[in-house]
């Protein structure tokens, strides 16, 4: 139980010491202002990053909530596989426009 006290004890003076002498910018700490700006950044990269995966799967002929399950570790990445393997409902359309004889655009 010492041990832990003790080790409770040198991470909070690390922490300390890290925040309170450090350099600042007008009393505002580097470290503080860093991590602000990468958590934005993070943040802008994953809302285009969901907005494109939405995009492709509307695209595809899915529902944009389809996303969603790539949030879900193992499942996510059995699932993209799934996507990218299977039948379109797109090409599935376009192989049956193809087979009944419709034909759009320009005339051969």
């Amino acid at each position: 139980m010492a041990y832990l006290h003790t080790s409770a004890a040198v991470l909070s003076a690390g922490v300390n010491a890290t925040f309170h002498s450090g350099t600042t910018i007008g009393g505002t700490h580097i470290a503080v202002v860093g991590l602000l700006v990468v958590a934005f950044i993070s943040l802008f990269v994953t809302m285009i990053t969901i907005i494109a995966g939405v995009k492709i799967i509307a695209k595809a002929g899915y529902s944009g909530w389809w996303i969603l399950i790539s949030f879900v570790p193992i499942v996510g990445t059995i699932m993209f596989f799934v996507f990218a393997f299977s039948d379109w409902p797109v090409r599935r359309e376009l192989r049956a426009l193809k087979g009944s004889g419709v034909h759009a655009g320009y005339p051969y």
